[in-house]
């Protein structure tokens, strides 16, 4: 390919244009079926498949002691990065004047409940060990300030197909 002269600036080159093969399934200009409507090109599968239900992993936070007792957090995969502490901003809002604002942080990641304390100023305890962050897998005890939360694993099968979207829970036995 020959370069194209179109500055003065010696410095800058200008390529001419390549036509890029067309791939199956690429929008196709004008392409017409047998009655002159125009096709897009992209064909449909021949046989669609539903998608499998999927099983996806869920924790529940569960305030066992303390002045919010019975108050409880859903965190599931997908979901952002949930918060507990006295802020109305958090999705679990505490009454405890040990608790931070932004106390700790959740989210599911590789199927584990990731927890990282959020500078809290009186911090975050697991199993009664001080943390930073840590991968809970369910069975544990959280102490922020006077409250205690326990982790539980709760498994949820999604079934995504068009039919249906329907979320069952089930706890380990």
């Amino acid at each position: 390919m020959d370069p194209i002269k179109s500055h003065d600036d010696p410095e800058i080159t200008t390529l001419s244009r390549l036509v890029a093969a067309r791939v199956q399934g690429d929008w196709q200009d004008g392409a017409d079926n047998a009655d002159g409507r125009e096709e897009s090109g992209v064909r449909p599968p021949s046989v669609a498949f539903p998608p499998p239900a999927t099983t996806a992993a869920a924790f529940n936070l569960v305030v066992k002691e303390g002045s919010s007792a019975g108050m409880t957090l859903v965190v599931d995969e997908g979901s952002c990065d949930l918060f507990v502490g006295t802020s109305p901003a958090c999705a679990l809002q505490l009454v405890d004047r040990l608790v931070s604002r932004r106390h700790v942080g959740f989210e599911v990641s590789g199927g584990q409940l990731r927890l990282r304390d959020a500078s809290s100023t009186n911090g975050t305890f697991v199993n009664g060990t001080r943390i930073v962050e840590a991968l809970l897998s369910g069975c544990e005890t959280i102490r922020v300030g006077g409250t205690i939360l326990s982790v539980e694993r709760v498994s949820r099968t999604v079934d995504d197909s068009p039919e249906t979207s329907t979320v069952r829970e089930t706890r380990p036995t």
